[in-house]
């Protein structure tokens, strides 16, 4: 059950103005325990299939599946940077001084442009980034649905910044400093290092499961919804802004601002980390994660998805 309800005294103090606020109702251990895993499964889950094309377009049947991988020395101190615009990436901590990429493409079978990677290395900084051949032609349409999926795996301690357009980005257990963007895609964080997300129309998830989180977090949306996970001993100074709702566990200092949007503020701990949840008009939700949380791993290379239109 979920209880909805919040004031602030008004700036004459002639009475209380509410607030779109709601507080989770406590529950039981095992239940927060069971709906943590049902959250886990879907921060590990793949992107969902689309739906069936018209009957008019390929069959699935009539697109290939190509899988290949790349890797690259990577010197210490360089930054990676990734940039796939044609599907999902997923990031992992891998072998030291070693970036290595899977990939997973499809394509319609008679579809002459191959999707490949390319990288390349700029001071300070190695560059991965899908790429299509130029020109589509009086190709069919349905060509154009045409995906590259990546999980790539970089050294520990190694900075990242990554961007797709619709395809979701994952980040797991990555211990330096993230940094994704994306138009519509979805944002997942799990991981132990300073984090930077932001994307127009998809949501963010992200579970903070260090003992003492310590790294300043930015999470930003448009329109998408905003989800952190936060230990009850994590140290952080919380600021959190929207025209839509909060949803919290923690207790929160709410003012409206101009632009029928609404700021709040919170303290954990010793306030150390500077956590910053905003959105222009999504729901912005700041839970509480049990201190023990299972492991859950995912094989390196998901399977393929369905071409989305």
């Amino acid at each position: 059950m979920i209880r909805s309800f919040a004031s602030r005294a008004l700036p004459d103090g002639e009475g209380r103005e509410a607030f779109p606020v709601s507080f989770a109702a406590p529950g039981s251990a095992r239940s927060r325990s069971r709906g943590l895993l049902l959250l886990l499964a879907a921060l590990l889950a793949p992107a969902p299939a689309p739906a069936e094309p018209p009957a008019e377009e390929p069959a699935l049947a009539e697109w290939s599946v190509e899988r290949f991988t790349r890797e690259e020395k990577l010197l210490p101190g360089t930054a990676v940077r990734i940039e796939n615009l044609h599907g999902d990436l997923r990031l992992r901590t891998g072998p030291e001084d070693l970036l290595v990429a899977w990939a997973v493409a499809q394509r319609h079978e008679q579809d002459p442009r191959v999707p490949a990677l390319a990288i390349e290395a700029r001071e300070g900084e190695l560059v991965l980034r899908v790429v299509l051949p130029e020109g589509e032609g009086s190709a069919p349409a349905a060509w154009a649905r045409r995906r590259l999926d990546l999980v790539v795996e970089v050294p520990a301690g190694t900075a990242v910044k990554a961007r797709t357009d619709r395809g979701l980005v994952e980040v797991r257990g990555i211990t330096g400093p993230v940094e994704a963007r994306s138009r519509a895609g979805d944002l997942r964080f799990r991981a132990k290092g300073p984090v930077d997300l932001e994307t127009e129309r998809g949501e963010i998830l992200v579970l903070l499961d260090a003992p003492r989180w310590a790294f300043p977090v930015r999470l930003r949306t448009v329109t998408g919804a905003i989800e952190l996970h936060l230990r009850a001993d994590a140290d952080a100074a919380l600021r959190l802004a929207t025209r839509g709702s909060f949803t919290t566990d923690f207790s929160l200092e709410v003012r409206r601002v101009s632009g029928h949007g609404k700021e709040a503020a919170a303290r954990l701990g010793e306030g150390r980390a500077p956590i910053e949840l905003a959105s222009e008009q999504g729901p912005v939700r700041l839970l509480e994660m049990p201190v023990a949380v299972p492991a859950n791993p995912t094989p390196p290379v998901p399977d393929p998805t369905p071409p989305t239109p």
